[in-house]
């Protein structure tokens, strides 16, 4: 057998040491990953807390690759965890057995032997069953985000300032609501191939968090809700965060089905590009209307169509 890449082949002692490494593992030792700059030199970037087994576990166990794919571990402040968690920001993977506040950063990523992985001293990241699968999905979908046309970014990136803004503030009453919202998602109801989209920004809640009506009869919206909402106009008088405050304050559930369906339209129209925007930009979107859905009856064919959101995506371009 030959060496491959530079690394050596596996021994068989090797080899019954991989086979109880699992993907989420955290490498203690391994304090520095090496990777290339800007120079094009090899550069060691700390990793004070260790590294993250990354690589899938059958490609860890497999004795015919060469080497693992590891991520530094770090500690994030308490309210780009929960951004983190909630799986907002992509770039960190939860290892959810180590704490609230422990991550893989998927952007600080290289690869070592398994022979050296082999001897390692390990602690489980994550747990086996439903936690070891979600941090495999993170993994998974920092890689497979999909490209949002450059001149849909800035539609987008308001929806940044809310999710962000009050997720740093849990209490307030859109941080509450938040709290409710699995995925925030965008469908182009005439396809990506070519502009001006059709949009629709998709509210994925949890379980249970919008009302349900015998008979899936939609109830007619109150019409001291219409007033408070839309006065005398088609569009809507009240901001976002006055929804959110009279949502959490109902106890009415046809109100509430109301101010959720309100709260979306007024996520929805804060979508806009800036005031200077360039002409490619202002008609890249012909409409964008907002729908909430409840995460367990979202179906699959709707699933494939739209796109999910992420802070880390909508971000601005670092500044040179």
């Amino acid at each position: 057998m030959t060496e491959t890449g530079g690394f050596r082949p596996l021994s068989g002692s090797d080899a019954v040491a991989l086979s109880d490494f699992r993907q989420g593992d955290v490498l203690v030792d391994l304090t520095a990953l090496h990777v290339t700059d800007e120079r094009g030199w090899s550069v060691a970037v700390p990793a004070e807390l260790g590294v993250v087994i990354i690589s899938q576990t059958c490609d860890v166990v497999l004795p015919d690759r060469p080497g693992v794919q590891v991520a530094v571990r770090v500690q994030l402040p308490e309210s780009a965890a929960r951004e983190a968690r909630d799986g907002k920001r992509p770039r960190y993977a939860h290892l959810s057995a180590l704490g609230e506040r422990e991550f893989a950063d998927l952007e600080l990523v290289s690869t070592v032997a398994k022979p050296w992985v082999s001897g390692q001293r390990r602690i489980p990241g994550v747990d086996k069953g439903a936690d070891s699968r979600r941090f495999s999905l993170r993994v998974a979908r920092r890689y497979g985000r999909f490209p949002f046309p450059d001149e849909v970014v800035p539609w987008l990136r308001p929806l940044q300032s809310v999710v962000t803004s009050k997720a740093l503030r849990p209490t307030s009453p859109e941080g509450h609501v938040l709290d409710h919202v699995v995925e925030l998602r965008v469908e182009a109801a005439n396809g990506w191939l070519q502009p001006p989209y059709d949009l629709v920004l998709l509210v994925i809640v949890k379980p249970g968090t919008l009302p349900t009506f015998e008979g899936d009869s939609l109830p007619d919206r109150p019409d001291e809700v219409s007033t408070w909402l839309y006065g005398d106009s088609t569009s809507l008088q009240v901001s976002s965060a006055e929804i959110a405050e009279r949502l959490i304050k109902s106890v009415n559930a046809v109100e509430r089905y109301w101010y959720w369906v309100a709260l979306t339209e007024a996520w929805a129209a804060r979508c806009s590009p800036p005031s200077d925007a360039a002409a490619d930009v202002t008609g890249a979107v012909s409409s964008l209307l907002g729908e909430v859905v409840p995460s367990d009856e979202f179906p699959l064919t709707r699933y494939r169509k739209s796109e999910e959101l992420d802070l880390d995506h909508l971000s601005a371009p670092t500044p040179d």
